[in-house]
């Protein structure tokens, strides 16, 4: 009756084995090369208050912009992408 023991650790073994840090680092990275990233300052559901927004942050001397995500339906301020 030692075969459900055996197995269990041989389970075990592979889950440490799989999910150890530096493996789920290195598969989670080669997803966000793939993806623009952004630095948000802010997010509005009216498009006039992100255009109030973006005029402050640029007279603060930040080169800010707005885009539209169509999947939140936000309107999103960045300085970086």
């Amino acid at each position: 009756m030692k075969t459900p023991r055996f197995f269990a650790l041989v389970g075990l073994i592979f889950i440490i084995e799989l999910f150890q840090p530096t493996v789920a680092a290195n598969f989670e990275q080669d997803k966000l090369d793939d993806i623009p990233n952004y630095v948000v300052i802010g997010a509005f559901s009216k498009q006039a208050n992100a255009i109030r927004f973006t005029t402050k942050a640029q007279s603060l001397k930040l080169d800010a912009k707005y885009e539209m995500n169509p999947k939140r339906n936000l309107y999103y301020v960045y300085v970086l992408n």
